[in-house]
């Protein structure tokens, strides 16, 4: 952290300069003091941690005369996450305080109101009661996920008998929302569609610009032999 002349903090870091997300650099510092909190089961040493935390974020707002945004936890979460699972990875953690970690992060990140479970028990109810129509789900990369996790949801929808899938890469629609973690290449869009499609689904759309409704239209018409738009790269 750099202190100018008129007493603001500026966050020097390739992240920050890049992501144009003013939550990220309170996020990525408290993000590093939480992984160091769950680190040590020291009550000594947490206590100064929590305290520091409190301390940097009511300075760094009063200083730069912002409000803290309230999607903040969810930033912290991400990139603690991110700090075990993604490619920046830090390397003073053991693998109990990994585990912490990954508990404490994934359950801040999740929205109560809206579960895995939830979504693909209404999937199954679809079926249950129309298996004359096809289901559709997907699926946005970017957000801390390793391909095992992919796969397994992959399986999740096979097993409630999804027939469609989209693949799209997840970007942040404003400085409020959850920072992207990471950008898989086209390659890795075009890998995931064939293990997709070996798993049973009828018809993959997958690419970065692919996003839950893209051109629908003609993701049935491959489900359905039938002549689709030429632009669309599907597996079927």
């Amino acid at each position: 952290i750099m202190i100018t002349k008129q007493g603001k903090p500026i966050v020097l870091d390739f992240e920050v300069m890049h992501t144009g997300n003013p939550v990220f650099d309170l996020g990525f510092i408290s993000a590093h003091l939480l992984c160091k909190f769950l680190r040590t089961e020291e009550e000594v040493q947490r206590t100064v941690l929590r305290k520091t935390a409190i301390s940097f974020i009511n300075s760094y707002s009063q200083a730069c005369n912002i409000i803290v945004s309230k999607s903040l936890p969810h930033h912290v979460a991400v990139i603690a996450l991110a700090r075990v699972e993604g490619v920046s990875r830090v390397n003073y953690l053991d693998e109990a305080a990994k585990t912490r970690i990954q508990d404490v992060t994934e359950a801040a990140i999740a929205d109560p109101r809206a579960t895995f479970e939830q979504s693909i028990l209404i999937l199954k109810k679809a079926k249950e009661l129309r298996p004359d129509i096809m289901t559709k789900s997907s699926i946005m990369l970017g957000l801390g996920e390793t391909e095992e996790d992919i796969i397994e949801t992959f399986s999740e929808l096979r097993n409630a008998k999804v027939d469609l899938l989209t693949l799209g890469q997840y970007l942040a629609p404003g400085p409020g929302y959850l920072p992207v973690v990471s950008f898989p290449n086209p390659e890795s869009f075009d890998r995931l569609a064939n293990i997709a499609k070996e798993m049973g689904f009828r018809a993959i759309a997958s690419g970065p610009m692919v996003r839950s409704s893209y051109r629908a239209e003609s993701l049935v018409a491959a489900a359905n032999g039938q002549t689709f738009d030429s632009e669309l790269k599907v597996v079927a």
